[in-house]
């Protein structure tokens, strides 16, 4: 029998999917994302309206991957990443901080395939959007 409800598990908070949750990469930075989906409207309709002219090739399976690539790294950054804590390397070898900008966002995805990967991973991951569970993790 089951002895915890549901909501600790699939109960997302509707203001963490959408005002974002910080993604912490310790020393290396941090990034406030949204959810790529779930009540993150935005995300689904820019999704939606920047494959739509691509929707026979999607259904034929001859679409572009690169294309894609491109589409989804542009969506992701404009509305899933909504902002970052990382520095960078300047030409002096300073170590400065990065602005954040949709455009930067799309290149550092270009550059770092595998970060682009972890935080579409992330927050795709429901329980990142629990309240409780959140809270349950700040405690600990």
């Amino acid at each position: 029998m089951a002895s915890k409800p549901l909501s600790l598990v699939f109960g997302t908070s509707a203001a963490l999917e959408t005002d974002g949750i910080v993604i912490n990469y310790g020393e290396y930075g941090s990034f406030r994302c949204a959810r790529a989906g779930g009540k993150n409207k935005a995300f689904r309709n820019l999704m939606e309206r920047k494959l739509r002219p691509y929707r026979s090739a999607i259904n034929m399976g001859t679409m572009d991957e690169s294309i894609l690539e491109k589409l989804t790294h542009e969506c992701f950054a404009e509305a899933v990443v909504l902002g970052w804590d990382i520095c960078e390397q300047n030409e002096l070898g300073e170590i400065v901080p990065v602005p954040f900008s949709r455009e930067k966002c799309v290149a550092l995805f270009q550059q770092y395939p595998d970060l682009f990967s972890d935080l579409l991973q992330q927050t795709q991951t429901v329980i990142n959007f629990v309240e409780e569970s959140r809270d349950a993790d700040a405690k600990s």
